[in-house]
């Protein structure tokens, strides 16, 4: 009889570039622990317990500085951040109107 293996202990996924894509820690075959995902120049940061979403998770956006807090319980969703949103926006405006004042 074959037993089944499941594999406790970290994983790292790299990006065709060599860099760091995603850390994570797996007990018995499932996602439990901290967990570091990079991509597109950001950073979301959190816990996974039992295979789900736990606690709270940060992304922090690198080239506006902006972080956005998030709480998951059982993987949903609980608090969404808006204000994110808010202060990207904000940023896009003033970086256009910058620009359009330089072009007059």
């Amino acid at each position: 009889m074959i037993k089944s293996v499941k594999y406790t202990g970290p994983y790292r996924e790299h990006c065709d570039d060599g860099s760091i894509r995603l850390e994570v820690e797996y007990m018995n075959g499932e996602l439990d622990g901290p967990a570091i995902e990079h991509g597109y120049g950001d950073i979301f940061k959190g816990n996974y317990s039992r295979g789900l979403r736990e606690g709270e998770w940060t992304r922090t956006y690198m080239f506006s500085n902006v972080t956005e807090t998030q709480y998951y319980k059982d993987g949903n969703l609980i608090e969404p951040s808006s204000k994110v949103w808010g202060l990207l926006i904000k940023g896009f405006f003033a970086v256009a109107a910058l620009s359009f004042a330089s072009t007059v």
